[in-house]
């Protein structure tokens, strides 16, 4: 499932995540510890990561930073899927 680690936040003047400002994180730590067979958390995106890395540190689950989806990274289409195919292992 898909599960957004800003619960709340503002841009100003851009829909970039790195410009969000003033955050509050979702708990994801809490939202975790309801599905007993999870064993991966991936992040898409710098900023998902580093609020995932901060609120999962030191829980056992495999964390996946992955690069963004969006087309604000303009990295070749084969490239996003070599990284994002990391998730592959977790899904068997």
């Amino acid at each position: 499932g898909l599960w957004d680690m800003v619960a709340a936040g503002s841009r100003p003047g851009t829909s970039l995540d790195a410009a969000i400002q003033l955050h509050a994180a979702s708990d994801v730590a809490a939202l975790a510890g309801t599905l007993p067979r999870l064993r991966a958390l991936a992040f898409n995106g710098g900023k998902a990561a580093a609020l995932g890395a901060k609120a999962m540190a030191g829980s056992g689950y495999a964390l996946l930073p992955l690069p963004s989806s969006s087309p604000a990274l303009t990295w070749p289409l084969a490239r996003k899927q070599a990284a994002w195919m990391r998730l592959a292992e977790f899904l068997r």
